[in-house]
């Protein structure tokens, strides 16, 4: 998300896009909803057995998911 701050100035080009400049914006602000309602949803999952590290297993099975079927489902798009 730092480095998005710089993508509307990296064309070769020396004019500014307002175009870009929004993508990014809305790019960012749809991955903090991501993170904020993932994080929101797993801090529901209370603590299984009393060993913390099944929640972090559970978290990372679930973030793991949730990444191969947007890269599945971004792979299918491409001509």
């Amino acid at each position: 998300m730092l480095v998005a701050v710089f993508i509307p100035f990296t064309t070769l080009k020396d004019e500014f896009q307002w175009a870009k400049l929004l993508n990014v914006v809305f790019a960012v602000l749809l991955l903090a909803g991501f993170s904020w309602l993932n994080i929101y949803l797993l801090g529901l999952v209370p603590i299984i057995y009393g060993l913390p590290w099944i929640n972090y297993l559970l978290n990372a099975t679930v973030q793991l998911t949730f990444l191969a079927v947007i890269i599945q489902l971004s792979s299918k798009r491409k001509p």
